[in-house]
């Protein structure tokens, strides 16, 4: 299993790859991508997914619903909720990864959504300092010229 920094230095690697999944349209272009990826890609999907599950990446509250509704949240739990079960993932083989990587083609979007769409909270956002020279009136160049 990789390393928080590691982690964070891949998924900055796979950024386009992951905001493909992201923003797929449909669970089969989210196979598609999955079965096309490298078995790095896909290593990193799966700590992305251990992490997912044990409550280190938060997910959206209002679409949770949807992922309980798909009964894909059972699914994620069974298989990441430990080291134990994601590191034999992660040394099988690769038709064994695709495979399970591939029950969460329709809810990819709402799983890595949180990384890459977050909103800054209020407490964060600061009221721009305004200028001086901002708020002093406009020269008007054409009365100079006359």
């Amino acid at each position: 299993m990789y390393s928080v920094e590691q982690l964070q230095n891949l998924m900055l690697y796979f950024k386009p790859q992951l905001l493909a999944l992201v923003g797929a349209l449909s669970g089969m272009i989210a196979k598609k991508l999955i079965a096309t990826a490298s078995d790095k890609f896909l290593n990193v999907l799966i700590n992305l997914m251990y992490h997912i599950a044990n409550g280190h990446i938060t997910l959206n509250k209002e679409k949770y619903p949807k992922l309980l509704k798909s009964k894909r949240a059972a699914y994620l739990y069974k298989n990441f909720n430990t080291k134990k079960k994601t590191r034999a993932l992660l040394n099988g083989p690769r038709d064994e990864k695709v495979r399970i990587l591939n029950h969460f083609g329709s809810v990819f979007p709402i799983l890595l959504e949180r990384l890459f769409k977050s909103q800054p909270s209020k407490k964060t956002l600061k009221k721009p300092e305004q200028d001086d020279a901002m708020l002093e009136e406009p020269v008007d160049s054409s009365a100079n010229n006359n």
